[in-house]
């Protein structure tokens, strides 16, 4: 029972950054209870010459600030709100997000110049297409090609404007320009499933913090503000790796991934299973180590860590037996466990340097546990983790693990673990 207090951040280090890269962006939402459609404008000033004979390009990113179901845009307006001294008749322009491109202006527009755009806003709901427009251009206008391609398309990312110059002079100066999109702010709550699992290769860096810090409440469209809490120095790190490689892999024959935590003084190991031909697709074995004689500690059947998809309001419940065994303080030990997993809130976590994530999912862990010592003494012990999960990421980016402990011998003994995830995975690699 004792070994658990430093094995379980390795058995359940998985059950199941993005941080936004704008440069001058800015946003301005409105909207957004329940249903109702959100609008936001990014702007970018990138104050960029528009080269000779080439495209000049320019990306937004939009950093979405509610948390929404993909497939949403239900209207887009670009406005090039400053380009001085252009010669609109050598110009074309795209806007570009996710694989689709729309060239609102492609079959150049008849016009001297140079001149200037100011506020030169495309959209759909235009009366005047841009093709009759005049320097300045000032007004809203009707795209050449419609903007409606990007309705139903996913709001969040990059968006990008293209500027092509068929002319063998520079032309100007695009000094600012903005995107202005609608969309439904219905909350979209992550679900992790198999693609959150880790593979051989994977490494998750995080520092400790603080142990002065509370999970906070569950719930839906939560806020949770750990942006203050004190972050200890030396940088810690765990990698996946063959089971094989440990000598103690003998023990966990039907394991086929493996952690080992990089800085530890000793090479401890834990082992699982993934298969994902049906759930369990996670399933955790034990972990060992040979430093100091045998140390192991084992789960039987197994902990089966992923059932399914878990989200909100999902709740997995497992339990089996488990078996000590410590040469070096000469401990065996048999016990029984029970452990339940849910998804138990969603919404927004700050972090240190006011790094944030909407669409964060929270998963509660409540593991209860008996052991036998030796056949004879009884310890009984009780933990609780809280994660964080993000988007796209295998790793939480933040967690909270507390655990209590009581043996006839020794009476209560307690620890806090609470770490902030530096460097993560995504679901992709």
């Amino acid at each position: 029972m004792k070994n658990l207090i430093y094995t379980v951040p390795f058995i359940f280090i998985l059950i199941i950054f993005l941080n936004s890269c704008n440069k001058n962006d800015t946003a301005s939402p409105t909207g957004g209870t329940g249903t109702t459609p959100v609008t936001q404008t990014y702007s970018s000033t990138p104050n960029k010459t528009i080269a000779p004979n080439d495209w000049t390009n320019d990306s937004i990113n939009a950093n979405i600030s509610f948390g929404i179901n993909a497939q949403n845009v239900s209207n887009v307006k670009l406005n090039l709100a400053s380009l001085e001294g252009i010669t609109v008749s050598n110009l074309r322009f795209a806007l570009v997000h996710r694989g689709v491109e729309v060239f609102v202006i492609d079959t150049p527009i008849v016009a001297p110049g140079p001149g200037n755009m100011t506020n030169t806003v495309l959209s759909d709901s235009g009366h005047t297409n841009i093709s009759n427009g005049t320097y300045p251009f000032t007004g809203t206008f009707k795209p050449q090609v419609p903007l409606s391609n990007f309705i139903n398309s996913d709001p969040s990312g990059y968006w990008t404007l293209k500027i092509y110059n068929s002319g063998s002079f520079r032309t100007g100066v695009i000094k600012s320009w903005s995107i202005t999109i609608t969309y439904s702010s219905t909350p979209q709550i992550l679900t992790l499933t198999s693609g959150y699992l880790p593979m051989i290769g994977d490494v998750q860096k995080y520092y400790y913090c603080d142990t002065n810090v509370n999970p906070g409440p569950g719930g839906a469209n939560t806020t949770w503000n750990f942006s203050n809490i004190i972050i200890e120095p030396v940088e810690q790190g765990d990698e996946w790796v063959e089971p094989t490689v440990s000598p103690m892999f003998w023990h966990f024959p039907q394991s086929n991934i493996a952690n080992i935590r990089l800085n530890s003084p000793q090479p401890h190991y834990a082992f699982f299973r993934i298969d994902l031909n049906q759930p369990p697709y996670f399933q955790a074995y034990g972990d060992a180590d040979s430093i100091n004689g045998l140390q192991l500690y084992q789960w039987l059947p197994s902990v089966q860590m992923t059932k399914g998809p878990l989200t909100y309001n999902t709740m997995y419940v497992d339990s089996g037996r488990t078996h000590q065994v410590r040469q070096s303080s000469n401990i065996t030990s048999w016990g029984k466990f029970i452990d339940t997993v849910v998804g138990d809130g969603y919404g927004t976590i700050i972090l240190p340097g006011n790094v944030s994530y909407s669409n964060v999912l929270r998963q509660k862990i409540v593991i209860s546990e008996i052991d036998t010592i030796n056949g004879s003494s009884i310890s009984y012990g009780s933990m609780i983790i809280y994660s964080w999960y993000i988007q796209g990421y295998k790793f939480p980016v933040f967690r909270i693990q507390t655990q209590l402990t009581w043996t006839a011998a020794s009476g209560a003994q307690g620890r806090k673990v609470v770490y902030y995830t530096t460097q993560n995975v995504p679901i992709s690699k």
